[in-house]
């Protein structure tokens, strides 16, 4: 059969889609690879999770920056501004799609792996003070718009929020938790460098998007200030709770909920804060999570110093990053039925069927 240049254009396209459905099929979340060595084993005695839900870095020598090869000046990093407690389900701290795991998690709030499965961008290093020393992230999840297969591929181009996450799960603290760098970055066309107040925007439209709320970020901000200014009086002995002054979001206000406990890792300090917890639910695949996130101070310096894209993101002369981390606590609700879950069509079959389009057109 001759073959025509519009023969040819439609094969290389099935030819693409081929290799999108094998990616789909063969790997443990649509578009999303693994980067794990093989050599970096979890603890052989499982998960020992403390009352915060995970072990702080800097118990164990780590950091909450990653470490970013080639900045100017040297030695910049990220700020890991979002933890998934490790009290959530022990189904949501697998790193899988299946039976509700974390990566069918992550696409309930609207975030899949990298454009046809394509690691774009280089490699960030976090040590999370669990023994495994610095390890590249597990994973790059970014924004799908609502399209969890090739979503990101908009997001690639057009830019808005990702992150990179790691598994605090190292053979001296093993926690399970996952520690979670997130930002909103610029389209392509301007180097993926990241928007003004980007590292707080980025967590609190994750925050959002798994509890359903609007978060008014710069507010927060200003009752984290406050809040600050009351922890500095704080002792062991009296616990200071702060007023309730402020709004961290327009449909969630911080006198109605309970105090948070946090730690200052200069003086080991415990003190109640007053600081904002927000609930809401999510869902994808047939599987409902409830998530729970705090907002937490002491593990992060309200700062530009040491922050990878300090110039383009800090704003009105206030610090790049806001000092807060954001604490998930998920939790499954819901579980798809029985019919659901195999009323799929084999994947085996759909990547036969689509193999066998470009030889029959040919």
């Amino acid at each position: 059969m001759r073959r025509t240049p519009l023969h040819l254009l439609l094969a290389l396209a099935l030819a693409n889609v081929n290799a999108f459905v094998h990616a789909i099929v063969f790997s443990s979340i649509p578009l999303l690879s693994r980067r794990t060595s093989p050599s970096i084993r979890a603890s052989s005695h499982g998960p020992s999770v403390p009352a915060t839900g995970f072990y702080s870095p800097a118990d164990g020598g780590g950091q909450m920056l990653t470490f970013v090869p080639g900045t100017f000046p040297a030695g910049l990093g990220e700020p890991l501004n979002c933890i998934i407690s490790g009290h959530s389900d022990p189904e949501v701290l697998v790193d899988s799609p299946d039976k509700g795991g974390l990566r069918n998690f992550f696409n309930s709030i609207y975030f899949s792996g990298e454009c046809l499965g394509q690691h774009l961008g280089s490699d960030q290093g976090a040590n999370l003070g669990d023994g495994h020393g610095i390890l590249n992230e597990t994973a790059v999840l970014r924004y799908n718009y609502g399209d969890p297969y090739v979503g990101t591929c908009q997001e690639t181009v057009e830019g808005g929020n990702h992150f990179r996450y790691w598994i605090q799960n190292g053979p001296d603290r093993n926690s399970g938790a996952i520690f979670m760098g997130v930002s909103i970055e610029k389209p392509i066309s301007a180097g993926h460098d990241i928007v003004l107040n980007g590292y707080n925007l980025g967590r609190d439209w994750l925050v959002g998007n798994a509890t359903g709320t609007s978060i008014d970020t710069i507010n927060l901000m200003a009752y984290h200030k406050n809040a600050a200014r009351q922890a500095t009086s704080a002792t062991t002995s009296t616990p200071q709770t702060g007023s309730s002054s402020g709004s961290a979001s327009p449909t969630t206000a911080p006198s109605s909920t309970p105090s948070s406990t946090t730690t200052t890792p200069a003086t080991s300090t415990t003190v109640s804060l007053p600081l904002p917890t927000l609930k809401g639910t999510s869902s994808f695949g047939g599987y409902n999570y409830t998530t729970t996130a705090t907002y937490i101070s002491g593990l992060l310096a309200n700062t530009s110093e040491g922050i990878n894209h300090y110039i383009t993101v800090s704003e009105d002369g206030r610090g790049a990053i806001d000092g807060l981390v954001a604490v998930l606590e998920i939790h499954i609700t819901g579980k798809p039925s029985a019919a659901f879950a195999q009323s799929h069509v084999s994947p085996l079959l759909v990547v036969l069927c689509f193999g066998l389009i470009p030889a029959i057109l040919l």
